[in-house]
């Protein structure tokens, strides 16, 4: 009468719909559980999970599964940090600064906010200088944007891409120019970042950067070195 009750309760459970978006463990007959998975589709045979974001579906059969655990709220709860960044480099001129100055020092600012495991918000300020002889151009930059992981991964070594858009001022002297003026920018940059530990961390920035002017495409190339410290 029991093993009855018992294969009547493992049917119904089977028959009975999770809920679409949730994470469970799934607990199997034959000792392939998984664990916090994420429900994307059920069928009367099979259940489809997903273990992470950038992974396929992957089913899992019912007839194997004994029991399934609703992962509570705060186990699905994405951890939050903050990162504060800083690095210096340079960027490269083109077009009609090409022949003002060779490049152009810079320091960036920036914080990084956790959206998901994989995507970060970010804010940042830069600056950097065109100079020759007593002219020069600077420019400061105030953007937002996002900054996603890449799904690869050496040993310390993770690998980011991020775009921001924002404002930049320029400020240009020259023996018969002095101009101020605010523009639209944008920044586009691939990040290598090696761990020392899980709080602090070292990377390297190949970039692209757009300041607007009216007479030409103004895209500098650009590379920075830099450290992050996780609060």
């Amino acid at each position: 009468m029991n093993k009855a009750w018992a294969i009547l309760f493992l049917a119904v459970s089977h028959i009975s719909s999770l809920e679409i978006g949730s994470r469970y463990d799934f607990i199997c007959s034959d000792g392939q559980d998984i664990y916090n998975a994420e429900l994307v589709l059920e069928d009367r045979e099979r259940y489809f999970v997903r273990l992470s974001p950038v992974m396929s579906q992957v089913p899992i059969e019912k007839k194997f599964v004994t029991e399934t655990r609703l992962r509570s709220a705060a186990a699905n709860k994405v951890p939050r940090h903050f990162m504060l960044t800083t690095s210096a480099g340079a960027d490269f001129p083109n077009g009609r600064l090409a022949g003002f100055a060779a490049y152009a020092p810079a320091i960036s600012f920036a914080g990084n906010y956790s959206l998901t495991p994989k995507a970060h918000a970010v804010i940042r300020a830069d600056a950097e200088q065109l100079s020759r002889a007593s002219a020069y151009l600077r420019a400061f930059s105030f953007m937002g944007g996002l900054i996603y992981e890449l799904p690869v991964s050496f040993s310390n070594l993770g690998f980011y891409t991020g775009l921001a858009g924002g404002a930049t001022w320029l400020n240009a002297k020259a023996s018969t120019l002095s101009e101020n003026t605010w523009v639209p920018g944008a920044l586009g940059w691939l990040r290598v970042r090696y761990s020392i530990s899980a709080r602090l961390h070292f990377y390297l920035d190949a970039s692209l950067r757009y300041i607007y002017d009216s007479d030409t495409l103004l895209l500098l190339p650009g590379a920075m070195l830099g450290i992050g410290w996780m609060i």
